[in-house]
């Protein structure tokens, strides 16, 4: 059986989903690190030696989850900025799951994918999560099932959660280019500027509007496809508020919403399809080989020789 199992962490937020050949056989929410992994081990014990792939918020290459965990702490400490509820529990839950699987993989953040040129990581920061690969891999899975070609697949995706946005340009099937920014972590050039809603807001839309414009004076790509990853209805800067900022400038296409059993779980969907791609033939392998090129696969988080 082709079984794997997608992780998707952040925010307080904990996401898994079970496949079998692309079918959703389990999808789960948690608030935190210990009842997911109490799920994931009941799984694995119900479905044997499942593949596991976790998309994180940490900006790590492709790499063996073991070896993640091993260097946990140094990533934490490298990032000040992640809430404590992210990080509370985590090292120790990268080391459990680890140890009762040995075929698990943390995945890529935008930045360390082989398909971005080099050029245009040495002035762009952060480049997008892993979260971003893994909804990038469910769009394109979706595609190709509709018998959509690899040369069509030519976009600009944006996912937008309230606080934070992400913009991925796909070509050809290929992510080449991407922008990640938090607004929780934005801090005003001059102090004692308003930092009201309407302003935060403001300032949330005109910066995604010039980065939007940005990326097209580079890539000349028309369509925009949007992910509303809010969770509350309402939200000021929800797919809603998107439409009314950008449509009316922009060629916009909403995130396919016709997968009851992956609704809410495109990340970690997203994931457990790389992970079963990584292993078996079929079409998620062909969103593997797009995504993740080999060169991306073949990447440590720390050479032999520097350890």
């Amino acid at each position: 059986m082709a079984l794997s199992i997608g992780i998707s962490s952040g925010k307080g937020c904990w996401k898994t989903c079970l496949i079998e050949d692309g079918r959703v056989l389990d999808a789960s929410s948690f608030e935190d690190a210990k009842s997911t992994f109490t799920h994931i081990e009941q799984l694995c014990a119900w479905y044997p030696e499942p593949i596991i792939a976790l998309a994180s918020h940490l900006a790590t290459p492709f790499c063996q989850l073991s070896t993640l965990s091993e260097n946990a702490s140094q990533l934490f400490s490298a990032f000040p900025h992640s809430a404590d509820e992210e990080r509370d529990g985590f090292p120790q839950f990268l080391s459990a799951l680890s140890s009762i699987s040995l075929t698990s993989y943390g995945l890529p953040d935008i930045k360390h994918l082989f398909s971005v040129p080099v050029h245009r990581k040495l002035y762009r920061n952060p480049m997008g999560d892993a979260s971003l690969l893994c909804s990038v891999a469910t769009l394109l899975y979706r595609m190709r099932l509709r018998d959509a070609p690899w040369p069509q697949m030519r976009f600009y995706f944006l996912s937008i959660d309230g606080s934070t946005r992400n913009i991925a340009v796909v070509e050809d099937g290929r992510i080449i280019d991407g922008i990640g920014k938090d607004a929780r972590l934005l801090q005003p050039a001059v102090q004692g500027l308003p930092e009201d809603a309407e302003t935060l807001a403001q300032a949330f839309w005109e910066s995604l509007s010039q980065d939007l414009a940005g990326l097209m004076a580079i890539h000349h790509l028309e369509d925009i496809v949007l992910r509303d990853d809010s969770a509350h209805a309402g939200h000021n800067n929800s797919a809603e508020a998107a439409l009314e900022h950008l449509g009316h400038l922009h060629q916009i296409y909403l995130f396919p919403d016709d997968e009851p059993a992956t609704h809410g779980f495109e990340v970690a969907f997203g994931a457990a399809l790389l992970a079963q791609g990584l292993h078996y033939p079929g079409l998620a392998a062909e969103v593997v080989e797009r995504l993740l090129s080999p060169r991306t696969l073949a990447q440590q988080f720390y050479h032999d020789d520097e350890r």
